[in-house]
């Protein structure tokens, strides 16, 4: 099996379990916290039908559980494709429609944008909902199974025995569309790892650095 993507975390999760992975404001995260949230999200996916080479839409300001939804995705053998919180939702459908975005990850500060993306035509079947433990937030799409974070986190931990090769597509990222229809630029994890292997010696990363997330 090739080298993936998402084995970098596995490794450090085997390697470094109690070590700091992600810090978001008053809230952080370990290697093997990590490790597991995204095992029970990547199985959760499966259950949804999610296979091999599907994408699957991440609409998340910037946290944790972005960081928890992109390495879930990649777990269940998808590609995921990070939906600018900014950006309209006439756009946002388009793009859903454009990737087939059957199953999306988002968070209850989106909550009020759901119902738009369904009226514009995103082909959303699945929607899951990661952080949002207030019952009394959870929303209903008509046509669309909500999947709440309690059922998230009664998926196993346990890392899921999804195979794949490093051509396997890892995202897609949308461009600004400014000279007409946004269009997606496909990464696989090739191409992602061959980015990070070379940050890393170009910067002489270790492991007591900290990177910021500066980007959207």
């Amino acid at each position: 099996m090739d080298h993936l993507l998402h084995h970098l975390l596995q490794t450090s999760a085997e390697d470094h379990p109690d070590s700091v992975a992600v810090v978001d404001g008053s809230r952080s995260c370990t290697f093997g916290e990590l490790d597991a949230r995204s095992n029970r999200l990547a199985h959760q996916l499966v259950a949804l039908g999610v296979e091999r080479g599907d994408r699957v839409g991440i609409y998340l300001d910037k946290s944790l559980e972005s960081i928890v939804a992109m390495f879930g995705i990649l777990k269940a053998g998808a590609a995921y494709v990070p939906f600018d919180p900014a950006a309209p939702v006439a756009r946002l459908a388009l793009i859903a429609r454009d990737a087939r975005i059957g199953v999306l990850v988002s968070g209850p500060e989106k909550a009020e944008r759901w119902p738009g993306l369904a009226r514009l035509g995103a082909p959303f079947r699945s929607l899951i909902v990661l952080d949002d433990h207030d019952p009394a937030r959870q929303r209903s799409l008509p046509g669309i199974e909500v999947v709440t974070p309690a059922a998230v986190a009664q998926q196993p931990a346990e890392r899921p025995s999804i195979r794949g090769i490093g051509l396997d597509l890892a995202y897609v990222l949308y461009t600004s569309g400014s000279t007409g229809e946004p269009k997606g630029v496909r990464l696989s994890h090739l191409n992602a790892l061959t980015f990070v292997e070379w940050a890393t010696e170009l910067c002489a990363i270790g492991p007591d650095d900290r990177l910021s997330a500066m980007s959207t």
